[in-house]
């Protein structure tokens, strides 16, 4: 019988990494945007993670994004840079029909809970808050220690606050959400988790390639089971940034802007991919 696991999951764990559409208003372009974890630092006395973000197909440094966030009990905190104070955004401990309040900036939203379900996420249970904001009327998800189904990880109170457009882009439905816990968890909504997330099945029990550390700050090592293998370095667009033959361990320290990376390494008539995050 299939049980669904008590564990309990956890908010932004270093690694976690979430893929959003990412639409576009002057075209019909439509990309993706990636943001993940990538590690811990003490703000004000708290310990937060670092969550940082790109943009996938058009990769734009001024529109990179850090955030930092933690969790106390049922309530996700978020760092407001303008005021220098954690803002609670979510709270996972209400009820139908309960509002709850975000005060940001200058503006303050309001959230009605319009209902509450559970779901299975590879065998973790999650709530599913139903909301909606009653100033803007907007309706959307929010999926209990992984964030919102759509316009990004965290409603974007700012951007609505400030009447601010970036770029002319508005994130939209999340693709897919990784972590050590879950692993890999697809939301069905587009066939492109495996080209962005993808690794072997085998990778944990039987690595033919070690790739460490990873996410890295600038350099890494490159570690193939078998001589001469050929390295490719991608970016999230396909483009080939750095491409070497390996005779040997091989220390790698590419000039790459932060986001995630593909790397496949080619050994005899085996091929393999993974990803790294450059922070």
């Amino acid at each position: 019988i299939f049980q669904i696991s008590q564990a309990q999951s956890v908010w932004a764990p270093i690694g976690a990494t979430w893929h959003y559409q990412e639409n576009y208003y002057t075209s019909a372009d439509t990309g993706f945007a990636t943001f993940y974890v990538s590690g811990d630092t003490t703000i004000l006395g708290k310990t937060c993670s670092v969550i940082k973000g790109s943009h996938g197909y058009w990769y734009m440094p001024g529109n990179d994004s850090v955030t930092y966030t933690y969790k106390s009990n049922d309530t996700v905190f978020v760092l407001n840079k303008t005021y220098n104070c954690f803002v609670p955004v979510f709270f996972f401990n209400l009820n139908v029909s309960d509002v709850w309040n975000v005060v940001w900036n200058n503006c303050t939203y309001n959230y009605l809970v319009d209902s509450i379900k559970n779901i299975n996420i590879l065998g973790y249970s999650h709530k599913v808050f139903y909301l909606k904001e009653l100033n803007h009327f907007i309706h959307f998800k929010l999926i209990e220690d992984i964030g919102c189904y759509k316009f990004g990880i965290f409603p974007s109170e700012s951007f609505w606050c400030d009447n601010i457009t970036v770029d002319g882009s508005i994130l939209d439905n999340l693709w897919c959400y990784q972590d050590s816990l879950h692993g890999l968890w697809e939301t069905g909504l587009s066939p492109k988790c495996e080209y962005i997330t993808h690794v072997p099945n085998n990778e944990s029990q039987n690595p033919k390639v070690i790739i460490y550390p990873n996410p890295s700050e600038d350099c890494f090592w490159v570690e193939p089971k078998s001589y001469p293998a050929s390295i490719s370095i991608f970016n999230l667009q396909g483009q080939l940034m750095q491409q070497e033959l390996m005779f040997h361990k091989t220390r790698f320290c590419p000039v790459l802007m932060s986001g995630v990376y593909f790397i496949k390494v080619q050994m005899s008539n085996q091929i393999y991919e993974t990803k790294i995050i450059i922070y």
